[in-house]
């Protein structure tokens, strides 16, 4: 099963040279994510990706799923705000 590849996709974001795609997703650092809830700590989108990452990893003792594809798209599911915002 692959990433489903659309205009923002993680396919997209590879393609690019090692020094582009480092800027790009570096963005995701300093990117605050939006809430619409009370929040007592800013989240950058990057944390947002690592937290959604790691409870893969965890959901995987639970569920049956395919954990690489699980992963890959845990990680890479907020690229598109890179070039959109939060």
């Amino acid at each position: 099963m692959e990433l489903e590849e659309n205009k923002f996709s993680y396919k997209k974001f590879i393609k690019n040279d090692i020094a582009t795609f480092s800027k790009d997703i570096d963005i995701m650092r300093n990117l605050i994510r939006y809430q619409n809830v009370h929040r007592q700590v800013n989240e950058s989108v990057a944390e947002h990706s690592f937290y959604t990452t790691i409870f893969v990893l965890k959901l995987r003792e639970y569920y049956n799923f395919n954990l690489e594809v699980a992963l890959k798209t845990a990680l890479v599911h907020d690229l598109a705000e890179v070039a959109i915002s939060d």
